[in-house]
């Protein structure tokens, strides 16, 4: 009892004092995990103030009489920091147990793609195939290209070097020409076509680099 009054406490001085989203939103988990999901929410609104780019979906608004969403989307977005750090398989794990808490949870299809794209760029390509197909599936018209390209390079890495052409086409002729990575896509297609290997160490490693 006393360490839980102890966390209300923290809870509270941290909405006061913070001023950085992921401190709040990592607070707003560990109270998912607690079960309070009313300061959980305090958590998330704050963190949203400072950054919108916290999505929570559904609303946040809404959040308050749904729990099973909001401990859904906190494990979401947990997922998506731990890609973001490399740590695939933890994020993995992350979004499965999301969709065990709320199965009728809708993930983004960018978040589903940052799942394909970091995981495929951490040589983890088999394992996060499934996230590929949901995100190409789930992609709107502005989403369609990166979610391909993405696609294209798990394909690519787990062998399926026609697959990734065909992925790799459909990212050339979605995006502009003046878009700087079209030219870098269109030498990873030609790479494949020679039947050589575009994403090598070396080349992972920048793409790394450039999260």
């Amino acid at each position: 009892m006393i360490v839980f009054v102890r966390l209300k406490i923290y809870c509270e001085i941290i909405l006061k004092v913070c001023q950085n989203e992921k401190i709040l939103a990592a607070a707003a988990f560990t109270w998912v995990k607690q079960g309070d999901f009313a300061a959980a929410v305090k958590l998330f609104k704050k963190a949203q103030q400072i950054d919108n780019n916290i999505d929570l979906n559904p609303k946040t608004e809404e959040l308050d009489k749904n729990p099973q969403a909001l401990a859904a989307m906190a494990f979401v977005y947990q997922g998506k920091e731990l890609v973001r750090d490399g740590k695939v398989k933890e994020a993995i794990e992350a979004y499965k147990k999301a969709l065990k808490i709320n199965p009728d949870l809708e993930i983004s299809a960018e978040d589903w793609n940052m799942l394909c794209w970091n995981g495929a760029i951490n040589k983890q390509a088999q394992d996060v195939m499934f996230a590929c197909e949901n995100a190409v599936k789930l992609a709107s018209q502005n989403e369609v290209a990166f979610a391909y390209r993405s696609r294209g390079v798990a394909r690519a890495l787990t062998g399926d070097k026609q697959g990734a052409i065909k992925d790799f086409g459909v990212y050339v002729n979605s995006v502009d020409d003046k878009n700087r990575e079209k030219s870098r896509v269109e030498g990873w297609i030609k790479e494949l076509q020679n039947n050589k290997n575009p994403f090598t160490e070396e080349v992972l490693e920048k793409l790394r680099r450039r999260r």
